[in-house]
């Protein structure tokens, strides 16, 4: 491995400059005591399923994937099906791009709920489709889409092991910040806007920004997270990325072009994030007006963090698509046709979601 540089607040300013294979060495190191944590439950039960709801359903997770790193992702939805006590692991076949087909049985019949990770908003597969019933998009357009059984699905965060490490974090950092801005960003995507951002905060000597400098292990990104004032999320191969979740979660007030795609619940901009111009044209004058009104910054962190806690923890997305596939089920058997151009959670008779649930 090169002997790369790196420095803790950024490439411009360099109080202690230490190599980089003594900082990975450091960051496994402070690892250890968290490797002995389970991963952390929800506190918030937004979304009951009962015991009898449980006897209805089972689920068949797949071993394998069609797109390998799709186990990374998905890894912290499919513990909390397994927490819930309907999953488990088998051999389900994988034919869809850009598809998770698991494996369902509801009433004691079969069906597939279909996890949709692809990056494209516009994208439906349609052969999952045609198999589904129930088909939960993540990268879901705001304008909807034209069957009943497309849902938003959330997002969720990078890995499993981020429920190791957010509430000691948010505990641990969240009160002493460090940082003023953090945006961690790879180049593979969006690369011409990343580097234009990396460029206008690493230029600002008065913002004490943290993102220059080579790939850092998920641990450390996570404790700068918790120790930032403000977290920046760009937009990469999709409009969503893991650090809308992520930083949420940690409590760190996120900075990001206004969303062109939706979660299940409404984030709201102003509300749960700090929105910028697509362009970065006011990135700078944004992030010094919320590190100088920490009042503002605090409120819209803690709303954030209360959305996470509500409806992006994991426990809450694996619940919200069982409730959303019995209820699916539910109207398949009854005969009753939904109005064309429906969906599952825009039609209040479901009890999918409820209305504060929509409206954030």
């Amino acid at each position: 491995m090169p002997r790369a540089r790196w420095s803790a607040f950024g490439a411009h300013r360099r109080a202690r400059v230490i190599t980089f294979p003594e900082l990975h060495l450091a960051d496994r190191l402070g690892e250890l005591p968290y490797r002995l944590f389970s991963k952390s439950q929800a506190g918030i039960s937004t979304w009951t399923v009962t015991a009898a709801q449980r006897a209805r359903v089972q689920i068949v997770w797949p071993r394998s994937y069609q797109w390998v790193h799709a186990a990374g992702f998905t890894s912290s939805i499919k513990r909390s099906f397994e927490q819930i006590g309907v999953s488990r692991m088998g051999t389900v076949p994988q034919l869809h791009r850009g598809v998770v087909s698991v494996q369902c049985a509801v009433n004691g019949r079969a069906h597939v709920l279909a996890i949709d990770y692809s990056d494209r908003p516009d994208f439906i597969n349609r052969d999952a489709l045609e198999e589904s019933s129930l088909y939960v998009k993540l990268q879901y357009c705001e304008r909807g889409y034209d069957d009943s059984r497309i849902i938003a699905g959330g997002y969720p965060v990078a890995q499993l092991g981020y429920y190791r490490y957010y509430r000691a974090f948010r505990d641990q950092h969240g009160r002493r910040p460090t940082i003023d801005v953090l945006g961690r960003f790879g180049l593979e995507f969006q690369r011409e806007l990343r580097t234009k951002a990396v460029g206008v905060l690493s230029s600002a000597s008065d913002i004490r920004y943290v993102g220059a400098g080579p790939r850092v292990r998920y641990s450390r990104f996570l404790r700068e997270a918790a120790s930032a004032r403000l977290g920046l999320d760009l937009p990469g191969n999709g409009p969503f990325t893991y650090r809308v979740a992520e930083f949420l979660g940690l409590g760190t007030c996120l900075v990001a072009p206004r969303y062109s795609t939706a979660l299940y619940a409404r984030l709201e901009p102003g509300v749960h994030y700090v929105p910028i111009a697509d362009d970065l044209s006011d990135l700078l004058s944004v992030c010094r007006y919320y590190l100088a009104h920490e009042e503002e910054r605090a409120t819209i962190a803690r709303a954030g963090r209360d959305f996470f806690d509500r409806y992006l923890h994991s426990d809450h997305l694996a619940a919200y698509y069982l409730r959303a596939l019995l209820d699916r089920v539910d109207y398949e058997d009854s005969g009753i046709q939904l109005p064309e151009g429906a969906s599952l959670d825009k039609n209040d008779a479901l009890g999918v979601l409820d209305r504060d649930a929509r409206h954030g």
